[in-house]
């Protein structure tokens, strides 16, 4: 891969000229932790992807990986990579901070009529221990820990520094476990119009970029169903399906307002989730409920009906194929069934009576979340 870097350029601050069909995707590479090898081989198949790109669209990579070089950005285009800054110390790619000046930097050096955002790492869901930027120590939280610094980045930091940038993404790509979950959907939707990713776990290996590299540029209405599709096609070929979805985050306002529905005809004081669907587990705990399956479980087949349009509408494209599982080393498959007729692709967290025993109350966490009270949640469940 080294031997591919053409020579460093310098950074470009000349005054910005967008064409109309143009396009820069970043991709934010958290690999300052195990998933570091991985990043070699994903930059790799970006570069034998991004030979068909057009000379109006530009692929950038933040790449922060596990080793003694120092953090960079760099630029794959035609079946080249070179590298278009260097920094000169270790930075904590976890600090939404550096997420807003690397997305400002990218976008004042590579203007374009409309942006991607891939969020490359590790993640956890909407887990979140308190409203501070970044935390370090404790479970999992959200996305990319750095392990220079021991930090997660939480999403409504996240979304709070994106916001700072000026850049609104056409799409947000989440190549990391877990992240898509109508909490991450809701705290983002005024930062993208689109956000793909699995509710799951993923595998360590990533999307094949090779192929869903044209797919990021493309600029038909369905873009989405290309990445999605080439992504389980490779799965398939290991064996494995992965949960995927796109959420159209201006309809999370209305999915937020069906919601309150949801929670009226929920069981009270505690819902049920035995036998139902989930995506992740922590400390034995079973949590990232599927957004249908939990909802299924717990109320009427004509309530459940009403949220299944509901979430259609905000989740306008999936794609698993039952025949297999996913990759996952915190999910006991024989504890449910895995029944397509009640699979959203998308997790949501509903309150229950075991996380209110242990070191981590969900019920409590989940109140740093903006969905928590947009829903009605925080009314019905205190």
């Amino acid at each position: 891969l080294l031997a591919a870097f053409s020579s460093c350029g310098s950074d470009h601050d000349d005054e910005p000229h967008v064409v109309s069909d143009s396009r820069t995707v970043l991709v934010y590479m958290s690999a300052d932790n195990n998933l570091s090898s991985d990043a070699d081989n994903n930059l790799y198949q970006m570069i034998k992807g991004s030979v068909s790109l057009s000379d109006n669209d530009h692929l950038i990579v933040f790449v922060d990986q596990n080793n003694s070089n120092m953090p960079y950005i760099a630029e794959i285009s035609k079946g080249e990579i070179s590298k278009v800054k260097e920094f000169t110390s270790d930075i904590n790619a976890a600090d939404p901070r550096e997420m807003r000046d690397i997305i400002k930097w990218t976008a004042n050096n590579y203007p374009a009529n409309d942006y991607g955002l891939v969020l490359w790492g590790h993640a956890s869901g909407w887990l979140i221990e308190d409203s501070v930027a970044t935390r370090s120590n404790g479970p999992k939280r959200a996305y990319g820990i750095d392990n220079g610094y021991g930090k997660w980045m939480n999403t409504p930091s996240m979304a709070k520094y994106i916001a700072e940038t000026g850049v609104k993404f056409h799409y947000i790509f989440a190549d990391a476990c877990c992240f898509q979950c109508v909490e991450n959907a809701y705290e983002l939707r005024n930062v993208t119009d689109l956000l793909i990713g699995a509710p799951s776990e993923i595998p360590g290996y990533g999307a094949p970029y090779d192929a869903i590299t044209p797919y990021l540029f493309s600029k038909a209405e369905n873009f989405y169903k290309g990445i999605i599709n080439e992504y389980e096609n490779y799965n398939e070929l290991q064996g494995y399906s992965v949960p995927l979805s796109v959420i159209k985050t201006d309809e999370m306002n209305e999915l937020a307002l069906a919601a309150h529905d949801i929670w009226a005809a929920m069981p009270q004081p505690w819902p049920s989730a035995d036998k139902v669907m989930y995506y992740f587990s922590e400390n034995g705990k079973k949590i990232c409920h599927d957004a249908l399956g939990i909802v299924a479980a717990n109320t009427s087949e004509s309530v459940t009906n009403q949220w299944r349009t509901a979430l259609n509408k905000a989740v306008i494209y999936s794609n698993y194929n039952p025949k297999y599982k996913w990759m996952a080393n915190w999910v006991n498959f024989n504890a449910f069934t895995i029944d397509i007729s009640r699979m959203a692709c998308v997790s949501m967290f509903v309150p229950l009576e075991t996380y209110e025993y242990g070191s981590n109350n969900f019920n409590t966490m989940i109140s740093h979340m903006a969905w928590h009270t947009a829903s009605g949640l925080a009314s019905v469940y205190k």
